[in-house]
């Protein structure tokens, strides 16, 4: 599969900080590890910081699940970097 980027996407490290609150990977690795946990109940990405648990949801299409991983990473405020 041949995923195609453009500027309206978050780069990863946005994606790190969303659920784990570092921007980089920690020399030591995390603590909890990381996961990924599959979700019915919201359309837009979850994150449990403390655990390291990114929920991520199920879409019918993946220009609407694009959409909205963008949509809520970058209206996010967050609480800050680790």
């Amino acid at each position: 599969m041949h995923v195609i980027t453009d500027e309206k996407d978050v780069p990863l490290e946005e994606i790190l900080v969303f659920f784990s609150g570092c921007d980089s990977i920690p020399a030591l690795s995390f603590s909890p590890k990381p996961s990924l946990e599959f979700i019915a109940h919201s359309r837009f990405l979850l994150a449990n910081t403390c655990e390291n648990i990114l929920l991520i949801p199920v879409h019918a299409d993946y220009a609407t699940f694009r959409s909205d991983v963008n949509f809520a990473i970058r209206n996010s405020p967050g609480f800050g970097r680790a």
